[in-house]
């Protein structure tokens, strides 16, 4: 890193897992030892709304919290800090540069912003106002947007869509859900909005998904069926809309080295897989024992891992963990312990943190036993 780190040591937690497996319902904070010396230094992490963190490999772990960006290259044994935290909603990092959209921006601007300090500053990335009032081919164009939602690939790469209401000029720029190209101008030395498509208004986007600069897929409701719409060239064309399901309608996308295609939700227990694309699609009913999922990554096209919420204190989402071998067909509860997790990482089929608000946990037994990291001692 450019910045000067801060070194600190880590106290060790002892756990005492119960001997139940699979019916074990108990949480694992009930069954740790905590005393008024347990992470000193981590536990800062845990005083702002959230921590963010992910795994570089089985022993490295990147993540922001409590106004800190952190760094552990040995399992949490040493841990480097620097001033810098995360605005929601996160678009992109790769921890040193960071996108966002703020969430607290007035009508329905589309807003971008940036930092290329691990967070300690930011700036304006891109902006353009929800009025539309253009000039094109000599027409007068106005209308409102609203809805954005965006997917960044990159620091300087993604897309965005917006519900588009024409009120002028409605013969050349017509309403429509309009998608835009988020790209770099080495000219102007700045990022600019292109626009890429126009697609019918009354799809409602539930997830938008890339794997690639070519390859990437919307998840639309219409007409009150779930559908996936399919690129290949960048979202100059669009293949569908492809139907999914009218009941049970997920609202998350995933994609397994862009081949194995899955559609879920957090508050239904079936699944959604396609091979092809999302050409056609396999419907398997989850058995959960809570509800649907509400976060999921697979190590490859067979072994995954999901998290289901069973309930919710003051900490965060009190959770199960399950793991399928046959790519997403059959599910098996692993955790000795309920965790707080609503979302997940792992490195390895092995390796994997757990995360909800302000507690982090580790897993290195493939998600039977965790381990408290980053835990708020206030």
């Amino acid at each position: 890193m450019k910045n000067i780190l801060i070194a600190v040591a880590i106290l060790t937690i002892g756990l005492l897992f119960s001997t139940c497996y699979s019916e074990n319902n108990a949480l694992l904070l009930d069954e740790v030892e905590i005393d008024a010396d347990f992470n000193p230094v981590t536990s800062q992490f845990a005083t702002g709304e959230k921590v963010y963190a992910w795994m570089v490999d089985d022993s490295t772990v990147l993540g922001y919290g409590g106004g800190y960006a952190f760094y552990t290259p040995n399992d949490f044994d040493s841990v480097y800090a620097i001033a810098g935290s995360i605005k929601e909603e996160l678009l992109f990092t790769d921890f040193e540069n960071i996108v966002v959209a703020p969430t607290d921006q007035a009508n329905n601007d589309f807003l971008l912003e940036q930092s290329d300090d691990f967070g300690a500053n930011y700036t304006t990335k891109l902006y353009k106002s929800y009025f539309e009032n253009s000039t094109i081919d000599s027409t007068l164009v106005q209308g409102t947007h609203s809805n954005w939602q965006t997917f960044m690939l990159s620091q300087d790469a993604g897309w965005t869509f917006s519900k588009y209401l024409g009120e002028e000029g409605v013969d050349v720029f017509p309403s429509a859900l309009k998608m835009y190209e988020i790209t770099y101008d080495f000219n102007t030395d700045e990022n600019i909005l292109i626009w890429k498509k126009d697609l019918n208004a009354s799809y409602t986007i539930n997830e938008i998904y890339f794997a690639s600069a070519t390859l990437g897929w919307l998840l639309i409701t219409y007409q009150g069926d779930a559908n996936i719409l399919v690129t290949a060239d960048g979202g100059n064309t669009w293949d569908g809309p492809h139907y999914i399901t009218t009941n049970n309608t997920p609202t998350r996308l995933y994609s397994v080295d862009g081949e194995l295609l899955i559609a879920f939700s957090g508050t239904h227990k079936y699944l959604y897989t396609s091979t092809n694309n999302g050409i056609s699609w396999q419907s398997n009913e989850i058995f959960f024992a809570n509800t649907g999922i509400n976060d999921l990554q697979f190590i490859d096209q067979n072994i995954g891992y999901a998290v289901s919420v069973a309930a919710e204190d003051g900490l965060g989402k009190i959770s199960d963990v399950y793991k399928t071998n046959d790519g997403g067909s059959n599910w098996d509860k692993v955790n000795s312990s309920r965790i707080y997790a609503e979302t997940i990482d792992f490195s390895s089929e092995q390796v994997g943190l757990a995360m909800s608000k302000n507690v982090v946990q580790i897993t290195r037994d493939g998600g039977v036993n965790w381990q408290v990291e980053i835990y708020p001692l206030e």
